[in-house]
């Protein structure tokens, strides 16, 4: 090989090394670049994203807050309304006492796909609500109708509770609302110390059960003001809910029974849009730190209550609990949540991660919860930083 050979390949490999070593490094360089853009978008996302469901979570719980003041206001006139008549002698023309039938369980009835919509419908037993009047259960052990015809004018007591709700209706509206899903008080029901039942709006049959040896009533009787339940199990609908109750005291402060407000516990998880814009796979919840549990009971999910004019065949899960959370995630949020502080913190559950954001309500250890995925947080650094790097290669 002559020289000259020899002398343009040393020249070759002089100038052609350093250009290859540097499109090497440049590569390496701006593939750094796009990740370390990602890694920042991602971090700037998350902490805008947190200080936003913090806001969001906050004022939805101070909007449930002045919600439950409301309910308690209206449980606290309902009670004295009640006593008030338990008072007053018979009127001179003794009212009709409408009174229900005890349930036998579900016959042969023909499902109404009108009223079981949104409910399965294997699942679902359409009851006969009757707008504009109570329904009265008698105890099978004693003769309480005297106290029946007294009470048979709450009816419009009822209607005017409901009238001050936000978007409230009255009694002549029920009979075109009854069986909306979106109704904010399922019953209103008052049970005495003697065993009688009243439940507003009236069904034309109930299943024969003892509120005396409920939690609301137990609860309301030895308590000077309104008092909200855990969730438990509505026993004419069968669905999750919500009971706020007031004690009924005569003149002298004895106990003759106690009336309350049934809600759906999904009333008080509803949809936000400004939740949403966030993600469109937010998770909203109603949940319960309990005192002596390492798990998070879940009080109520955000989906439409089910209609008023519906009996479950089958009873929802009193108990549900969120499940496969991890624990050292965990543990700081249900000491936030005993202690009712707000907080936003990334938890991993299902190997997943995602931002939960709380906010404490009324009740010790009752909380709001937000549940975003983070990848839906950092979608769009995401993109950024796959658009940089496919750029580079």
């Amino acid at each position: 090989m002559s020289i000259r050979w020899k002398l343009l390949i040393l020249l070759l490999v002089v100038s052609l090394v350093p250009l290859l070593f540097l499109r090497i490094s440049g590569e390496r360089a701006m593939r750094a670049m796009g990740v370390e853009i990602g890694e920042r978008n991602r971090d700037m996302l998350v902490e805008l994203t947190a200080v936003e469901l913090k806001r969001l979570v906050e004022d939805h719980a101070r909007v449930l807050k002045r919600d439950r003041l409301l309910y308690e206001s209206l449980a606290r006139v309902q009670a004295l309304q009640v006593a008030e008549r338990l008072a007053a002698p018979l009127p001179d023309e003794r009212p009709e006492v409408p009174i229900a039938e005890p349930w036998n369980g579900p016959g042969d009835e023909a499902v109404d796909f009108q009223v079981c919509e949104g409910v399965v419908v294997e699942n679902c037993v359409p009851m006969q609500v009757v707008p504009e009047q109570q329904a009265f259960l008698l105890p099978r052990d004693a003769t309480v109708i005297d106290d029946a015809a007294r009470l048979v004018d709450m009816t419009s007591v009822y209607a005017d509770v409901l009238r001050q709700l936000p978007g409230g209706h009255g009694a002549a509206e029920v009979a075109h609302d009854h069986d909306h899903s979106d109704t904010a008080v399922i019953w209103q029901i008052t049970a005495l110390e003697n065993g009688l039942i009243s439940l507003y709006p009236g069904v034309s049959s109930i299943p024969r059960f003892d509120p005396r040896d409920g939690e609301w009533y137990r609860a309301a009787i030895q308590s000077q003001s309104p008092v909200w339940s855990d969730s438990l199990a509505d026993p004419v609908t069968r669905q999750k809910v919500l009971v706020v109750s007031s004690a009924v005291r005569d003149v002298s402060g004895n106990v003759l029974g106690a009336t309350a407000l049934v809600l759906p516990a999904a009333a008080f998880v509803h949809e936000n849009e400004h939740i949403k814009a966030i993600s469109e796979n937010t998770t909203s919840l109603m949940v319960m730190a309990e005192p002596d549990s390492d798990q998070l009971a879940v009080v109520a999910r955000e989906n439409h209550p089910i209609p008023r004019g519906v009996r479950l065949r089958r009873q929802e899960a009193q108990t549900e609990y969120l499940l496969d959370v991890n624990s050292s995630d965990l543990e700081p949020v249900l000491a936030d949540m005993r202690e009712q502080k707000p907080g936003v913190r990334l938890v991993r559950r299902l190997s997943v991660e995602n931002l939960w954001a709380y906010g404490p309500l009324s009740n010790p250890g009752m909380a709001l919860l937000l549940i975003v995925p983070l990848s839906d947080v950092v979608a769009s650094a995401q993109e950024a930083e796959d658009y940089v790097v496919a750029q580079v290669e």
